[in-house]
């Protein structure tokens, strides 16, 4: 019975963070709390393939680890063009702010240059992201941060994405520990 209850809260955790209706915060967040990219996917087939939450915890706290803590900030909610994405990370640069992404699977190779990433963005970072991708977007409205492994330098209420959005991916598929920028 207890099992049980304890999955029923897990999968109920899951479902809410996937309609973005919790927000947590990175370091207060208990260790059975969903990161935002397990809500990447947008079909149940997704939902399964990105792993547990503990492994998808491990891989995103393992990229966050490979930022530069003092300018990189975690799970942005952020307004671009009418569009609201969650950042995993935004990471401060000369010129403004670059999206970083992570991405798992337990079973397809998103390393390999010829699977298309954009198969595990959700609709909304489907529409904002090739818009990134064409070149910097200015007065990007920032929504709220989770937390901000910056510390003391909170984001501006508005800021610039520089082009590009770098996706860092689980390699090899199926395991959670080390990954690729790509």
């Amino acid at each position: 019975m207890k099992k049980n209850l304890k999955h029923f809260l897990s999968t109920l955790l899951l479902l809410v963070s996937l309609f973005g209706i919790a927000q947590f915060s990175y370091a207060q967040a208990p260790a059975s709390t969903t990161p935002q990219g397990a809500g990447d996917a947008d079909n149940s087939t997704e939902i399964t393939d990105v792993g547990t939450i503990k492994e998808w915890r491990t891989f995103e706290i393992n990229v966050g680890k490979s930022l530069t803590q003092s300018t990189s900030y975690y799970q942005v909610y952020l307004d671009v063009n009418g569009t609201t994405i969650i950042a995993d990370y935004l990471l401060k640069t000369a010129t403004g702010y670059k999206v970083i992404d992570a991405k798992a699977s337990k079973t397809v190779n998103l390393a390999a240059t010829t699977y298309n990433i954009m198969n595990r963005c959700t609709a909304n970072q489907k529409i904002a992201y090739p818009t990134i991708n064409a070149g910097s977007v200015s007065n990007v409205k920032v929504i709220t941060a989770r937390n901000s492994q910056a510390g003391t330098n909170p984001l501006p209420a508005t800021i610039t994405l520089d082009k590009g959005v770098t996706f860092y991916v689980n390699n090899p598929a199926g395991q959670y520990v080390t990954f690729t920028p790509r």
